[in-house]
């Protein structure tokens, strides 16, 4: 299967940010979840959004699925650090 590198930046500190390697058919859920283990997030509760501020609902799709319509560079964070 095809493989992605998608970019995530921590929401609070821009200069913390990882690259994550996925397959296309891989759940997002777990694409964020190894990102935010890499970025300190010990909540269970995080989000993205893209550069942009769009909220991105990744819940239950896939990395294809999510790069198609939001890109591969994101944004992660916590509800409260993201706006919500």
């Amino acid at each position: 299967m095809e493989r992605i590198s998608l970019m995530f930046v921590r929401a609070d500190n821009d200069s913390r940010n990882i690259a994550i390697d996925a397959a296309m058919d891989e759940k997002m859920d777990s694409t964020v979840g190894r990102a935010a283990k890499d970025l300190g997030f010990t909540s269970g509760k995080v989000g993205i959004i893209t550069l942009h501020g769009v909220i991105v609902p990744f819940a239950g799709k896939t990395v294809g699925e999510i790069i198609k319509a939001y890109g591969t560079n994101f944004r992660l964070g916590t509800p409260d650090m993201l706006g919500n």
